[in-house]
């Protein structure tokens, strides 16, 4: 595990110092002393009474039959206002960790998105009936309950403040097990913790915290099969962007991210660099539409379409200088590429007209009518042939190329929102979607009868507000609710993993803001904060197996 670090070093006074080894060693006893009478429960098939085992300041879950008590940071010294740690400092992390069952395991990491690195320094095997603590005075636990085992765990690299009174999440991943998260406060030596009991059905929940003293809260719902999946917690950032950030584009050759702001009157698309946030370069648009598109071959340009003008500028990536331009279009707003057919489409302002065209020719395809009426966007319908979906806010259809020109190729009536929409980038005719309100994510297929068919179904526990089909090679369904961005595979919507953004955002006090817009990149997923300058920045389950 490399060279041990140091520990974070703040002023201790002699008496602080006492009276924290005090407090620590008053609480482990009263912790210990529970544990064993839990241990002796597990071994006669009873449970006994447990009321009293848990200490009402550390959060607690469980996995399997491993349990995680009294976790939090460890922290006996004085501190002036609400600063604990600041950015680059070691944290120790205390907990007691009791395995329940008889299959032995062991503790394999401990890890945060609020950290560089996660450190587990000694023996974390965890036979059947054993204990495991950490960030304890020693040497109490190892006097009072001969089967524990003392280690150390340390988050090192803190990328954020950590402040007095708030939680921050930290992930324990077990080799049989799985994984549990928990939200993890500073332990404070001059505040003396009190007990709580444990909810009417006597079982811990995955997640808990609660006030000193009260009972804690039964816990959320988590979504299907939680304790079986995967759900490492991926890095977590919040970007601050200058501006709110509109329809946000991942641009792969330059490793930028694109988006509309709109400043002093006017609407101006920016570059944003990724890793911090800051703008690269912008460009105000006069008269743009509502939504441009990446065109990546054979360069990749930007496709913003210019309402007023009628027609469509192709701008660099790099510089955001025109570099081309697609004209005698109807008022373009929305537009879209489709690249296996080497086109573009165009919805007009009065959502009456589609345009396609060859983007590579400069060549206009065909117009054509469609009366979708107030909120209608076009979807690409990858084809070889040009092929569109038209998006209302009563359904979709999707348009196939004929002699006779678009032609309707399948249509389902369901309430929608375009941004619970997304078509398929590798297969023709196919889309993903969730009805307006939902927390159904549906796989929409072409039949043999020339229609559309439903063919895969996953029901998530919270209301989809979007559905994105990743465009990169990798190729995953990404579904984001209020709180959580979920990846799925793209031919049965298994879930893989469940990323928890809106801890992250309650850290950086937006805890009610939503999501306006989502953009997929290589190695992360990013998330536009509606109405605030900001972008969460989503590390992907790809990425973390690097």
């Amino acid at each position: 595990m490399g060279t041990q670090p140091g520990m974070p070093r703040h002023r201790t006074g002699a008496a602080d110092a006492c009276r924290a080894a005090r407090l620590r060693t008053t609480v482990l006893i009263a912790t210990v002393m529970g544990l064993v009478a839990l241990i002796a429960g597990c071994g006669t098939g009873q449970l006994g009474p447990r009321h009293l085992q848990r200490v009402g300041a550390g959060s607690e879950g469980q996995v399997g039959s491993i349990a995680v008590r009294d976790a939090m940071f460890a922290h006996t010294s004085s501190i002036e206002g609400d600063t604990v740690y600041r950015p680059g400092e070691t944290v120790a992390v205390q907990a007691t960790i009791v395995n329940e069952g008889t299959r032995p395991d062991r503790l394999v990491s401990v890890s945060s998105p609020i950290a560089g690195e996660g450190l587990v320094l000694g023996e974390s095997t965890l036979p059947g009936h054993h204990t495991l603590t950490a960030g304890y005075v020693e040497p109490v636990a190892s006097i009072e309950l001969p089967e524990t085992t003392s280690i150390e765990l340390r988050l090192t690299g803190l990328t954020t403040t950590i402040r007095a009174g708030r939680t921050y999440p930290v992930v324990f991943t077990f080799a049989h097990a799985g994984q549990v998260r928990l939200p993890l406060r500073v332990a404070n030596p001059d505040v003396p913790r009190e007990y709580c009991p444990l909810p009417p059905n006597g079982k811990a929940p995955k997640v808990l915290t609660a006030p000193l003293g009260r009972a804690p809260a039964p816990p959320r719902n988590p979504l299907p099969d939680c304790s079986s999946l995967p759900t490492s917690i991926p890095e977590v950032q919040v970007l601050d962007v200058a501006h709110p950030l509109s329809h946000p584009t991942w641009a792969t050759e330059r490793n930028v991210l694109l988006g509309f702001v709109e400043q002093d009157g006017r609407r101006r698309l920016v570059r944003v660099d990724s890793e911090t946030g800051e703008a690269l370069g912008s460009r105000t648009v006069e008269g743009a539409g509502e939504k441009f598109a990446l065109i990546t071959r054979p360069d990749e340009r930007v496709a913003v379409p210019l309402t007023e003008a009628g027609r469509i500028a192709l701008l660099d990536t790099e510089t955001l200088t025109e570099v081309g331009s697609l004209g005698d279009i109807p008022t373009p707003s929305w537009v879209v590429v489709e690249k296996a057919a080497k086109s573009l489409f165009a919805l007009s302002e009065d959502d009456s007209t589609v345009t396609g065209v060859d983007y590579e020719r400069s060549e206009v395809l065909f117009r054509h009518e469609v009366q979708a009426g107030p909120e209608a966007v076009v979807e690409p319908g990858n084809h070889v042939d040009p092929s569109f979906w038209l998006v209302t806010r009563e359904g979709f259809t999707y348009f196939h190329e004929t002699p006779q020109g678009p032609q309707p190729a399948g249509t389902r009536r369901v309430a929608l929102s375009h941004t619970t929409f997304s078509s398929d980038d590798s297969v023709s005719k196919s889309a993903y979607f969730a009805e307006e309100g939902s927390r159904r994510v549906q796989l929409v297929e072409g039949n043999a009868h020339g229609g559309l068919e439903v063919v895969a179904v996953n029901e998530l526990s919270e209301t989809v507000e979007h559905v994105v089909a990743e465009p990169q090679q990798e190729h995953r369904v990404y579904a984001v609710t209020a709180d959580k961005l979920i990846s799925m595979r793209p031919e049965t919507l298994e879930v893989i993993t469940m990323i928890d953004f809106r801890t992250t955002l309650e850290q950086s006090g937006l805890g009610h803001a939503r999501i306006s817009g989502v953009a997929v990149g290589d190695d992360y997923v990013y998330l536009a904060v509606e109405g605030e300058p900001y972008v969460v920045k989503a590390r992907k389950e790809e990425a973390l197996t690097e």
